[in-house]
């Protein structure tokens, strides 16, 4: 790097400027497409609250707003502590998370729960 911050490329033997170039180029397209999918995983969340917990048998629904069916959701597909949101659920019976919605033959589905709020704690 020289004294105004700019660093010097240094191609690797017995490689083209070309061919240097068109190496960086596809990696770039690489980055931006991975990024590209990460935006669209992350639109395609889903929020909604929690409307009852089943503490003994480890599952949960969750009420999105608009929808008709509520989501199923497993202890598993929670990300988080089960016991924290089981015990906050029983103080407070409101709990915001944010999720990604699974087809099921039993009906729709939660996936990667996780809490937008956390009412026992101080903001």
């Amino acid at each position: 790097m020289d004294d105004k911050g700019n660093s010097e490329m240094i191609i690797p033997s017995g490689m083209s400027w070309k061919e240097f170039h068109e190496i960086i180029e596809e990696n770039h397209k690489r980055e931006r497409a991975l990024v590209e999918q990460i935006i669209e995983q992350e639109s395609n969340k889903m929020k909604g609250t929690i409307v009852r917990i089943n503490e003994v048998k480890a599952f949960g629904f969750i009420h999105a707003k608009g929808e008709q069916s509520d989501y199923f959701f497993h202890k598993d597909d929670f990300i988080g502590h089960w016991q924290d949101l089981v015990k906050d659920f029983k103080s407070y019976n409101k709990i915001r998370v944010e999720f990604e919605s699974r087809e099921n033959p039993k009906g729709p589905r939660a996936a990667n729960v996780s809490r937008l709020d956390f009412p026992n704690q101080s903001v």
